[in-house]
């Protein structure tokens, strides 16, 4: 293609928060919804030049002139969604995500091409809900000329992307209030900084002090209604988002390593998963759950690295108890599982006897293969059953020992008779014999005794 058809241009991505998984639980509401989005956007994009280059389900695609007019696009998009969202119902709220860049792109027919519009694409899943991300190359276009403060979150190595790229963080005039209390504070600090540091060193130590006293040798034991708590579905922030089964076994092995200890009560999977992509405050989840604690987090995977975010949350009042990034690879994704388990049981005051985590086999595909059929299972329609009884299959040809991956084909040939998918004579003889071999691999795993008790109960 021609050099002199090249020309720069700002680029904007935007996506709905959840979509997914809200066409899955109603279409009818989500075709709903996504219809208004894209009248809403589409009468805000012409006001700034925006030029809708495509839609890819529901995320857009815009071309500007200018990062000023983008920014200032994307800040009356999320002002015009937050002022909709205040209006209707907690399902019916849209929240996206938006992402700027600038560069060189190259038209083609009706489309343009470019490490410009990669980029873009890429930083979009960077922003928050509601929120709005862009590159230093936006940034150093537009500061000092929009009314907005800026906060840089460092470099961002983006999957295709060779060279680490600048992200930044618009602060909306919603959120102006938290930044105006830590600027002040950051002031005061400045302008008294020998005073505060030192009072600020001696009442570290005071505290640490105290706090460790108070513990030791005055506080009461933690209430046994407290020690209760709901695993909510990890949230797969990987680039292109495809380790959602990944996300979503971890929650599970978590929750199932939680349920062994004998003080803590969890909530079951089915009740914790109820709320998977939605913006729910914690305070409400804790009243439907009838909780104490809700653990919640990320798992952001790029090639055998993985990085998992947990936070553990009292339900009373929304704040954070602990918190904490673990960084490894995929194999590491036992131990990482053993260590925000134990942070758990000691931020609650549980006494541990031994590993709560037991790896359920050596074999890492394995592993990943077990993940994805409890996926499809969890899907709990006929070609799901189908897909996840392949993985299990696949799971045990790489280990022949695996006594989890015969527990999820036991449980997925039950529900194909339970459902009356095929022959349900033969499914459940192959139910029957799966979580037999499950039993004599490993009887020590709770999970591979409920498919042999569902269906005794159920004779």
């Amino acid at each position: 293609m021609p050099e002199a058809q090249r020309r720069l241009a700002a680029i904007m991505f935007t996506d709905i928060v959840g979509y997914t998984t809200l066409t899955q639980e109603s279409e009818a509401l989500s075709m709903e919804i996504l219809d208004e989005h894209n009248s809403l956007l589409r009468a805000i994009f012409p006001k700034y030049g925006g030029k809708e280059v495509k839609t890819i389900g529901d995320a857009f695609h815009v071309e500007f002139a200018s990062a000023l007019e983008a920014i200032r696009c994307a800040v009356e998009i999320q002002k015009a969604l937050r002022e909709r969202n205040a209006a209707v119902s907690a399902e019916k709220k849209i929240h996206i995500r938006i992402g700027v860049h600038v560069g060189d792109v190259m038209p083609q027919e009706q489309d343009i091409f470019g490490d410009a519009v990669n980029i873009a694409a890429r930083v979009q899943p960077l922003a928050l809900p509601g929120g709005i991300c862009f590159t230093q190359d936006v940034f150093l276009q537009i500061r000092n000329k929009i009314d907005a403060p800026i906060l840089r979150l460092g470099e961002g190595e983006l999957k295709g992307i060779q060279v680490p790229v600048e992200i930044y963080r618009l602060i909306l005039p919603w959120e102006k209030e938290t930044l105006r209390f830590t600027e002040r504070w950051a002031f005061r600090l400045q302008q008294k900084r020998i005073r505060y540091a030192i009072a600020l060193t001696t009442l570290a130590l005071l505290s640490i002090g105290g706090w460790w006293l108070y513990y030791t040798y005055i506080a009461p034991p933690i209430p046994a209604e407290a020690r209760s708590i709901a695993v909510l579905p990890f949230i797969d922030l990987s680039q292109y988002h495809n380790y959602e089964y990944f996300s979503d076994g971890m929650t599970e092995e978590l929750l199932n390593a939680l349920a062994q200890l004998e003080e803590l009560r969890v909530v079951a999977r089915t009740s914790a998963f109820a709320f998977k992509g939605k913006n729910e405050d914690i305070r409400r989840i804790g009243q439907k759950l009838n909780v104490a604690t809700v653990l919640e987090g990320s798992i952001r995977i790029q090639g055998e690295k993985m990085r998992v975010t947990a936070q553990l949350n009292r339900t009373s009042d929304g704040y954070h108890l602990w918190s904490q990034d673990y960084d490894g690879e995929l194999k590491d994704a036992f131990a990482i599982q053993e260590k925000i388990s134990r942070a758990i049981a000691n931020e609650l005051k549980i006494k541990l006897a031994g590993p709560v985590v037991k790896p359920s086999t050596g074999n890492q595909e394995a592993y990943e293969l077990y993940l994805q059929g409890r996926y499809f299972m969890n899907k709990k329609t006929k070609e799901g059953f189908e897909k996840a009884i392949e993985y299990f299959n696949e799971a045990l040809a790489k280990d022949p020992k695996y006594a989890l991956a015969y527990a999820g084909l036991a449980d997925t040939y039950g529900l194909l008779a339970a459902w009356g998918y095929g022959s349900v004579a033969e499914a459940s003889a192959k139910a029957k014999e799966a979580a037999q071999k499950a039993v004599e691999l490993d009887d020590t795993i709770a999970e591979v005794h409920v498919p042999l008790a569902r269906m005794h109960w159920n004779n």
